[in-house]
């Protein structure tokens, strides 16, 4: 028993590695607080990818938003001179031919004038013009079919009389000084968008970079962390196994030596 007693002492047998709460060891602890640390690192960037990709959304709608007003200003504008071009050469000749394309264009201007108004989240000065705009192209509406009407039922003198006036002049210029202003305030907020586009695209292909470069190194690490974990549970096994052998072989000689 003594024999037993000594051997059984002297003998040591290697650690093995301990069982920790919810029965993760250390080596599967680091393994898991690394995981969870670079998913987080992860869902960070993709976060901020998400909040440029809406940045770049939003930037883009106000560009588009932009050009379809500005277009409306210039269809506003060439409508004008067209009504005024076919209104004349009526009066003068009482060709009707000319009243066709003055009729279209007075359509499309009433149509884009209507448009114009109706785009949301204009600033308080443009929508202030646009609507000084409105009532001036209404204003003109009404002289040409004045003037039309004085035209069919009286005389051409008469109807020239009617433009000699001047109003029409000044309902013409008014439109050309309004959709100017409208132009250059469009002009100068486009600009505007237009940089703070280029800084979303910049921001929104950074993130979206760094994102990749951060998958990538998620990737790699996963692997190599699983890879390292498989050789250390390799090892305990082995340990473990050559342990038991050991345990065994000493029970084994001391049962032999009693």
């Amino acid at each position: 028993m003594l024999k037993t007693h000594i051997l059984v002492k002297v003998m040591r047998f290697p650690r093995l590695p301990t069982v920790h709460l919810f029965g993760l060891s250390k080596p599967e602890k680091k393994i898991l607080i690394a995981v969870l640390s670079i998913l987080t690192g992860l869902c960070t960037m993709a976060y901020f990818a998400n909040r440029n990709s809406d940045r770049l959304i939003v930037s883009t709608e106000k560009i588009d938003q932009s050009e379809t007003v500005k277009n409306h200003i210039r269809e506003i504008l060439l409508a004008s001179v067209v009504i005024e071009t076919g209104i004349r050469g009526y009066v003068l000749t009482g060709d009707e031919n000319y009243l066709a394309s003055a009729n279209k264009a007075t359509a499309d201007q009433i149509l884009h004038t209507h448009e114009l108004g109706s785009t949301p989240n204009l600033s308080p000065a443009i929508k202030a013009i646009v609507d000084t705009l409105h009532s001036t192209v209404q204003a003109k509406s009404e002289w040409s079919v004045r003037t039309i009407e004085v035209r069919r039922q009286i005389e051409m003198d008469k109807a020239m009389a009617i433009i000699s006036e001047g109003n029409e002049k000044e309902l013409m210029e008014k439109i050309n000084l309004l959709t100017q202003n409208l132009l250059k305030e469009q002009n100068t907020q486009l600009a505007e968008l237009k940089a703070s586009h280029t800084e979303a695209i910049r921001n929104f292909a950074l993130t979206f970079y760094f994102l990749l470069i951060k998958i990538g190194i998620t990737v790699v690490t996963v692997i190599f962390l699983l890879v390292f974990y498989f050789i250390k549970r390799n090892r305990s096994d082995k340990l473990l196994q050559a342990s038991r052998e050991l345990l065994y072989n000493v029970i084994d000689h001391t049962t032999a030596i009693i």
